[in-house]
């Protein structure tokens, strides 16, 4: 039995913050958020790296301004003869690079996962790979595709005029950083042979044009209670005629809701 994790309240005040807003602004910015020193945010920080309650970080980017435009939602229901999903189909299942994250439900379904693409032709050619592939484990799936998004990472998404023109340098960088979200600007200047003034001036732009919208915190699941993360849930909304978007604004200022999308029938959000 894993015995229960205890943490001091200023602890676990930082951890549910990093949690749900993640580590995008700097610790002085954050410390001041939470009305804390400066040093007793950066020392709890260090010890939850330490005894990696922390286990990693993530950049989280918008969507709309990367190369993969389309996003879905995919549900997946099993055969009833094949359900061992963590030991059998989700070894399978993060294999592909296509798809970011997957739950395992209940419901009518057993399990989803998020998939990005150019669009939605992509996603359905891929769809059909997968089930070809994978046919001893899937009995049916349903597509949802995000027809517009309102919140993603626990982010309000702002609506988008004109997206950031990324250029090769931009690019670069992006995938350093997501591929290692520690590695230093000076180490990553030193990687891309150019000067370091280069590459944190390109940062800062990504920052903020908001190509880069999150810092996420990788939380050790044995602290999900503490962080308030422990249960979640997808629901599937029908607005009233003509009040998709006033319903999808409303739901993403609530801080509790980690994404909202507009989606493909039979419903609304």
């Amino acid at each position: 039995m894993v015995s229960e994790k205890v943490l001091t309240p200023v602890e676990t005040k930082i951890l549910r913050y990093i949690a749900r807003k993640g580590l995008l602004a700097s610790e002085r910015q954050i410390a001041r958020e939470l009305r804390l020193n400066h040093s007793t945010l950066n020392y709890v920080l260090r010890k939850f790296e330490r005894e990696h309650i922390i286990k990693g970080y993530k950049y989280r980017l918008d969507f709309r301004q990367a190369k993969v435009k389309q996003l879905a939602w995919v549900f997946i229901s099993l055969k009833l003869n094949n359900l061992d999903v963590e030991g059998g189909f989700l070894p399978h299942l993060f294999k592909l690079s296509t798809i970011r994250i997957a739950f395992i439900i209940t419901g009518d379904y057993d399990l989803t996962f998020k998939i990005y693409a150019r669009d939605t032709e992509e996603i359905v050619q891929f769809m059909l790979g997968l089930q070809k592939d994978l046919n001893q484990w899937i009995n049916n799936a349903s597509i949802f595709f995000v027809n517009k998004s309102f919140k993603q990472h626990a982010v309000e998404l702002k609506p988008l005029e004109k997206p950031c023109k990324l250029s090769k340098l931009d690019s670069k960088i992006l995938e350093a950083r997501l591929i290692d979200p520690n590695i230093s600007l000076n180490d990553l200047a030193a990687k891309l042979q150019v000067h370091r003034n280069t590459v944190s001036s390109r940062w800062n732009r990504l920052l903020r044009e908001r190509v880069v919208i999150k810092k996420t915190t990788t939380i050790n699941p044995e602290y999900y209670r503490l962080a308030g993360v422990d249960f979640q849930s997808i629901l599937f909304l029908d607005a009233i005629p003509g009040k998709q978007e006033e319903l999808a604004r409303k739901l993403a200022s609530i801080e509790e809701i980690h994404e909202v999308n507009l989606i493909s029938a039979p419903h609304d959000l």
